[in-house]
């Protein structure tokens, strides 16, 4: 996490050219999840796309901030992996906001805010960027376009090449990453191309959103929303609110535990009834939106309506686009999400916090539940403060 003394320097760039260019900064991690939601579990681009666009303009407007605006990291890459129904990703988005709302009450707010110290909030983002790698592998080995013979070796291989091909770009800084990814990928599919594409049309999807069913709801209550609440919590809330003090001072007087809790719950209940993907704001969101330049809300209602336009002018086409464009090269953009954020653990020092972020990372490869890693990486954590606070107090 970065100081307030780096963060001061990175907030001199003004102007309508820096705020358009930070509004895109975020774009890397929100379109590969995206559209992995909407090519793999079937969501509504137009729905998608709409009520993302909807929720960064209400963002600009109540916080005058550029905060982002993301898919669930950890819903999108467990129901990627796992092809789950798009009710069952609506379900996701309904369990997170009564689970967002209720924790928005009372003392819940402060309490969440001591417990998350920053060792356990890394490894939860260590271990939500395996989680990542894994769903960008089998969106890999999901492409037809790759030599049968390949296999989870060859797709893996090929996956860390393209995770490695993209850092790169993306750390040369002359132009986003997200835009040769896509460039490429097209060409590779225009030389792919599959033997019938869908009828290529503009527009929107009209089409109304259906609620999911009682046995997905269960499914997402079990599956996606009990590891991904500690990292929303950890990462959406507790980092997104320290990050925002950070960088604008008393311009960030709303940004709080609480609002974010409020604001995502309501969110997330828009976007389960409304046929959308669960959303959240996210640290590393604020972050590239400021280090490419925004600095105020305009940067916000630029991305907004640059959704909102995908949404209503190109909802129609995303089927012809997303049959064109190799889902292998999906699956890139999502492993490099995933192992940006395996490199956040680099900003722990200490060996000890080091530790417990390693140790919710290995046992979320070795458990396969980001849950149970958060749980125990929690106890050994504060289980280890108290020890330590005990041998302090007793009298030499």
């Amino acid at each position: 996490m970065q100081s307030a003394t780096l963060a001061r320097p990175i907030l001199a760039a003004t102007g309508l050219a820096h705020e358009v260019a930070g509004a895109f900064g975020d774009i890397g991690v929100f379109l590969p999840l995206a559209l992995g939601l909407i090519a793999v579990n079937g969501m509504d681009p137009t729905l998608v796309f709409g009520l993302a666009g909807a929720y960064y303009l209400l963002t600009g407007r109540f916080y005058r901030l550029p905060l982002p605006v993301q898919p669930f990291k950890a819903v999108s890459a467990i129901a990627i992996a796992g092809g789950l129904s798009a009710g069952t990703v609506q379900g996701a988005a309904l369990g997170m906001s009564v689970g967002l709302l209720l924790l928005s009450l009372g003392r819940a707010p402060a309490i969440i805010d001591r417990l998350f110290a920053p060792p356990v909030v890394r490894g939860i983002q260590l271990g939500l960027g395996i989680i990542l790698l894994q769903g960008g592998l089998q969106l890999v080995v999901r492409d037809q376009r790759l030599p049968a013979g390949a296999g989870t070796i060859g797709a893996g291989a090929l996956l860390l090449a393209g995770v490695m091909a993209v850092a790169l770009v993306q750390a040369r800084g002359r132009v986003p990453a997200i835009l040769v990814a896509g460039v490429v990928g097209l060409i590779w599919g225009a030389l792919t191309l599959p033997a019938a594409l869908p009828p290529v049309s503009l527009g929107p999807v009209l089409a109304l959103p259906v609620l999911p069913t009682a046995a997905e709801l269960g499914t997402a209550l079990a599956v996606l929303v009990l590891p991904q609440l500690p990292l929303t919590l950890g990462n959406s809330v507790v980092s997104t609110a320290a990050v925002a003090q950070e960088y604008f001072g008393e311009r960030a007087v709303r940004v709080t535990p609480r609002t974010l809790l409020r604001d995502m719950g309501l969110a997330n209940l828009a976007a389960g009834l409304g046929g959308g993907i669960p959303m959240c704001h996210g640290a590393g969101g604020l972050t590239a939106h400021v280090r490419f330049g925004a600095r105020t809300a305009t940067a916000a209602y630029v991305a907004g309506v640059f959704y909102l336009v995908l949404a209503v002018g190109l909802g129609a086409a995303a089927p012809a686009f997303l049959a064109l464009f190799p889902m292998a090269m999906l699956g890139v953009l999502v492993g490099y999400v995933g192992w940006q954020h395996l490199l956040l653990v680099r900003r722990l020092s200490a060996p000890a916090d080091l530790a417990v972020a390693g140790l919710i990372g290995a046992v979320t490869l070795v458990a396969g539940s980001l849950a149970l890693g958060f749980g125990v990486g929690l106890a050994v954590y504060w289980g280890r403060r108290l020890a330590i606070s005990r041998i302090s107090r007793k009298p030499t």
